[in-house]
């Protein structure tokens, strides 16, 4: 049964193959990209960045594109067929793709399954050509091709596979992000997140550290190198870092709730209360900035801190 026509030897087995290439194609460029450094590093806190889109900037990824765009150009005049499907590719990539991080999405990388649907085609086809050349006649040509679709869907099925156990879980994903763009500071930042909600702030004080080198100005890894530290029982130590984070972002009430936790953790009670009077001033709203002040007052001032106690039931 043959779905493609061409000179009769394109059937199930390389349509098949030419479906899975898309993925396959992608994930080797991707592992390729690895050896290229670092790229598309620049702030923004929080958010999940598509690994996909910081890729584009490293090397092999651009010369890839930028080969593809003048391939297609080149093919216009000389080779039409050739032309269609590149300009097949970039027509499909362009409506769902931007050079800016998207940052809701985990696995924007799937935009580039479709699009690369014409590379697949194109790829079969200089297949078909080889095989044809090497095998001499159409009788030994088709089983030729055929072995050499069934080794490549193979190979890709594989590394499919190896690709979707990345994204069994955030530290995955994360881990796998900082070892392929070492560079990149929202990767590291989204590290010692993911690794903070798996309840592992051990091993997110590494992270921490690596993220706060990177952008040393930035409040945002100071906030997380400071709560990383208090997590892992050295508020005093914590407490530079969480006071640079306030002085950077100073109309951050989040911040000053950690800086607040941490003057509490290392027994510094009064200066505790003043930044968890800060932090409400801030933000009148935050329940736990007057859960900590009933705590703290209620030792020394029953009234008050029951009042701040009622404020907090009330949100």
């Amino acid at each position: 049964m043959s779905y493609v026509h061409l000179s009769g030897l394109v059937g199930l087995p390389e349509v098949i193959a030419v479906l899975l290439l898309p993925t396959g194609v992608r994930l080797l460029m991707r592992r390729s990209s690895r050896t290229s450094g670092p790229s598309l590093a620049g702030p923004g806190p929080g958010g999940v960045v598509a690994v996909m889109l910081s890729r584009w900037g490293s090397t092999s990824g651009a010369v890839a594109i930028a080969a593809l765009g003048a391939g297609t150009l080149w093919s216009l005049r000389r080779r039409p067929a050739l032309a269609f499907l590149g300009i097949w590719f970039f027509l499909t990539l362009a409506p769902t793709s931007s050079f800016v991080p998207i940052l809701t999405e985990v696995g924007a990388e799937r935009r580039m399954y479709l699009p690369l649907m014409s590379i697949a085609i194109a790829f079969s086809a200089m297949l078909l050509v080889s095989c044809r050349w090497l095998g001499g006649t159409a009788r030994l040509a088709r089983p030729l091709y055929v072995a050499m679709i069934a080794v490549t869907s193979a190979l890709f099925v594989g590394v499919s596979a190896s690709r979707c156990e990345v994204y069994e879980s955030r530290t995955r994903i994360w881990n796998d992000a900082v070892r392929a763009l070492p560079g990149n500071d929202r990767a590291w930042n989204n590290l010692v997140d993911a690794l903070i909600d798996a309840g592992e702030p051990a091993k997110a004080l590494p992270a921490a550290k690596r993220l706060i080198q990177l952008v040393p100005e930035n409040a945002r890894a100071n906030y997380q190198l400071g709560r990383v530290l208090r997590m892992n029982k050295l508020p005093e130590s914590a407490i530079p870092a969480l006071e640079n984070s306030v002085t950077l972002a100073p109309g951050n009430a989040g911040f000053y709730l950690e800086l607040g936790n941490a003057y509490r953790d290392s027994g510094n009670e009064s200066q505790a209360i003043a930044t968890f009077e800060k932090t409400i001033k801030l933000d009148p709203t935050y329940s736990e900035a007057y859960n900590n002040l009933a705590t703290l007052v209620g030792r020394t001032s029953p009234e008050t801190g029951l009042h701040y106690a009622e404020q907090a039931m009330t949100l």
